[in-house]
């Protein structure tokens, strides 16, 4: 499977591919730093996650091995489940948050959401709010990853 994965990168041109987790039973994770400084780099990315999931449902596997769905790959669950799954899903996350306020639009996606949707390092998105962009700086310089984001927003 990794060298039809690195096939499919190879076609899209617009990433340094790199071996994350190199194992040797062929399960590898392989991830692709994008330069979304090129001309139509996400319309490449949709392309090249088609094709990736495709070959992933095909040959049984998974996208998110030991991470969870997130925003990026719940887009992506209708071609790896079947309907039956999906809607145990929205049941689950119904039950424990029935107003959806909680990590909207991961594991069961919104309305028209795009796997490559609002993602942070594109240029091409308006510029996050100074109060939101001081707060990711601090957490940045300090390396406060363990602290809540809401708290930093009035420092």
């Amino acid at each position: 499977m990794v060298s039809q994965v690195d096939a499919a990168y190879a076609d899209v041109a617009l990433a340094e591919l790199y071996d994350a987790d190199p194992s040797p039973d062929d399960a590898s994770e392989r991830d692709a730093l994008i330069d979304v400084s090129l001309t139509g780099w996400r319309e490449n990315v949709d392309g090249l996650l088609d094709d990736i999931v495709k070959l992933t449902a095909l040959l049984g596997g998974t996208l998110s091995g030991e991470h969870g769905d997130g925003r990026l790959r719940t887009p992506l669950l209708a071609q790896m489940w079947p309907d039956e799954t999906l809607e145990l899903f929205a049941l689950v996350k119904s039950a424990f948050d029935p107003r959806g306020l909680f990590n909207p639009g991961v594991k069961v996606p919104l309305a028209g959401q795009r796997p490559l949707g609002d993602i942070k390092y594109d240029p091409g998105l308006a510029p996050l709010p100074p109060a939101a962009r001081a707060a990711l700086d601090l957490v940045t310089a300090e390396r406060a990853y363990a602290r809540p984001r809401l708290s930093l927003l009035g420092e």
